[in-house]
């Protein structure tokens, strides 16, 4: 099956769903099928690694593909938040006060008029090799 078959697949079994919005995870997936799925109307990637999502961003703008909405969907320190904070417009990750509070700081300091959509990640199983909030 092509990747435009299961795309239009896909998209048939989303219009089962109200206000579902499909997040194509492109990590670790070559631009094309970025602009593959660009082309056949996808709006929204998400990536996991702070580098390759700046890089597939500039890539895309360059491109004039500037209605792209980016989600970071992995691990973030502290320290990637002022290079991401420009770009995305969702956090699917944040695991502690610190980065919440570092990406409100960096947010607000861009002057941006829309929310950043941020997601918390709770570890309801209390367990000490997992990050994030406590269900508490």
């Amino acid at each position: 099956m092509s990747f435009t078959e299961r795309w239009n697949l896909i998209q048939g079994e989303l219009q089962a769903f109200q206000n579902a919005k499909l997040i194509a995870v492109s990590k670790s997936q070559p631009i094309e099928r970025i602009l593959e799925a660009y082309e056949l109307g996808q709006r929204d990637f998400g990536e996991n690694y702070v580098q390759e999502l700046l890089e597939k961003a500039r890539f895309c703008h360059e491109r004039g593909l500037n209605d792209i909405r980016w989600h970071f969907i992995g691990h973030l320190q502290t320290n990637k938040v002022k290079a991401l904070a420009p770009i995305v417009s969702a956090v699917h990750s944040v695991d502690s006060i610190r980065v919440a509070q570092e990406l409100s700081k960096r947010w607000l300091a861009l002057g941006k008029t829309e929310k950043l959509s941020v997601f918390l990640e709770v570890n309801v199983e209390a367990e000490p090799s997992k990050s994030g909030f406590s269900p508490e």
